[in-house]
């Protein structure tokens, strides 16, 4: 008689219990020792049921790994990996908790009275879940227009263990119909609503508010525009609602308030036409319905009408000193306020240059306080014929301009070199080339060079001392060869243009010499 010893059937070592968010694929590996001699058969059970074909997302790969496409909350359950031979099986199981939003609760009624409304609602939760839930929340909808505008009222109700139903009590405004609904939350997310309750409606009532953001101004000479931020219609409480508008002169203590009323709830503004120019008006905006104004009196905005055209221009509009060739100092006679019509809000010198071009010059403006008499202006252009003018000016208009004065400036120095560029020639060579500047601002006489020897330390790439080298060229030179550097180190090079007035700001670059092996190879 022959006896065969077999190997036992036994499962791989996987973790038993997983837990993972819904939406997040879950892979369940199921892998036997077994022996050769036998075969084996591997079959996958949830909950000890054998797994079929109505979850599709649930599938089974060609080595027998369970996978579970966008879990979600009923997948949570016992996943048995089971190995079978003719002569023996082994099986695993693996506990897998999905979590997920809560279930919605349900059951939403309602008890309305006047100003308030008792929502209650109940809610039961998966009897096996991973996250459990944390809060709820009514929302609500007072819009019969809107039916799907809900809003959250801004207070939770905190869940306990051994509670099933909660109450939670959400004020009212009058003049409204009310659904509400509840969703429950938990740290994965909100819950599907539940579904709506019966409605609450409520009376009118007087408004509470008026609107805020109240401003009186002009947009023309002759007109006062009153604006405001609309009522919302939650805030309406009740039909018919419109704003009483309020005005009278603020300069004159005869002056009657006088009333318009604008029946659009939705309307931000009120133009009053044929109104004399930059007068000060007193305003009030408040709120009303059907049943009267509201309950809350209006602040009163002061504003004035619209501004008119300044008609007196700046005289014996003059240069004082010339400063600095980009830098001159002008004066002017001060205009009477009164002559501003609106608020005063300064005085603007506009001044361009000569560019021997055929299209309009670019102006540019400076501005100085209402009460200034003279001011510097700081960026005339250089080595050209300047013009500037003077004017008075209000928040909306110029005064017309004073007269217009000519003045030379004197050299200045160049805009920076333009193009700059430095390359190795050799261990101890490099080469050097550039452009003139955009902008001369004088008689350019030539460039001025330097370079240095960069040294490291800690604070960053420094000169080296005693390495830096200058070179002065005429004006017509764009280019230069640099001997007797250092091999394989690094230079930085700076240019400049000159003019009678003196060096322009500096372009740089850097660049370092070739090592001298690679130079002897060449």
């Amino acid at each position: 008689m022959i006896y065969l010893l077999l190997y036992p059937t036994r499962l791989f070592q996987y973790p038993s219990n997983t837990t993972v968010t819904a939406g997040n694929s879950i892979q369940l590996p199921c892998k036997a020792y077994h022996d050769n001699l036998l075969k084996v058969k591997y079959t996958w059970l949830i909950d000890g049921i054998p797994l079929g074909n109505l979850q599709p997302h649930i599938k089974v790969d060609e080595n027998y790994t369970l996978i579970i496409e966008n879990p979600k909350a009923s997948d949570s359950a016992d996943y048995t990996c089971v190995a079978e031979t003719k002569l023996d099986k082994a099986e695993r199981v693996a506990t897998i908790l999905v979590k997920d939003v809560p279930l919605p609760p349900f059951f939403v009624g309602v008890t309305c009275s006047e100003r308030n409304a008792a929502v209650r609602f109940q809610h039961r939760d998966r009897p096996r879940t991973a996250a459990p839930v944390e809060s709820f929340w009514v929302q609500y909808n007072s819009n019969d227009a809107e039916p799907d505008a809900w809003h959250i009222y801004p207070v939770p109700v905190t869940t306990r263990a051994d509670k099933d139903w909660w109450t939670i009590t959400v004020p009212l405004h009058p003049w409204g119909n009310f659904s509400f609904r509840a969703v429950a939350r938990n740290e994965v997310g909100d819950s599907a609503p539940s579904l709506a309750s019966t409605q609450c409606t409520t009376a009118a009532a007087l408004p509470e508010l008026n609107p805020a953001n109240v401003v009186v101004r002009g947009t023309s000479p002759d007109n006062l525009v009153v604006s405001w931020d609309p009522v919302e219609r939650v805030d309406w409480n009740g039909p018919d609602f419109h704003y009483v508008v309020e005005m009278k002169r603020a300069d004159d203590d005869d002056s009657r308030w006088e009333t318009a009323i604008v029946t659009d709830p939705n309307e931000s503004q009120l133009v009053v036409p044929d109104q004399p120019t930059y007068e000060p008006y007193d305003v009030r905006v408040q709120s009303a319905n059907s049943l009267g104004k509201a309950t809350v009196s209006p602040a009163t905005v002061r504003g004035y009408s619209g501004e008119g055209y300044p008609d007196e221009a700046p005289k014996n509009f003059r240069l004082v000193n010339v400063v600095a060739p980009t830098v001159a100092t002008f004066a002017w006679d001060p205009v009477d306020p009164a002559s501003l019509h609106g608020n005063f809000k300064g005085y603007k010198i506009v001044h361009w240059h000569e560019t021997g071009k055929r299209s309009d010059p670019v102006k540019k403006e400076s501005l100085f306080d209402s009460s200034a008499s003279q001011g510097t202006v700081y960026d005339l252009k250089p080595f050209r014929v300047n013009y500037a003018e003077v004017y008075a000016a209000n928040d909306a208009y110029d005064s017309p301009p004073s007269q217009r004065i000519r003045f030379d400036m004197p050299e200045g120095v160049p805009s920076q070199v333009q193009s700059l560029s430095a390359f190795p020639l050799s261990h101890r060579e490099i080469g050097v080339i550039w452009k003139p500047p955009r902008e001369y601002n004088g008689h350019l006489i030539g460039y001025n060079l330097s370079y240095c020897l960069l040294s490291e330390s800690k604070s960053g790439a420094s000169f080296a001392d005693g390495s830096c080298m200058y070179r002065m060229y005429d004006v017509d030179v764009n280019h230069e060869r640099i001997h007797g550097l250092k091999a394989e180190s690094e230079y930085r090079v700076e240019m400049r243009g000159v003019t009678n007035a003196g060096l322009g700001d500096p372009s740089s670059v850097d660049v370092k010499t070739i090592p001298e092996d690679i130079n002897k190879g060449m």
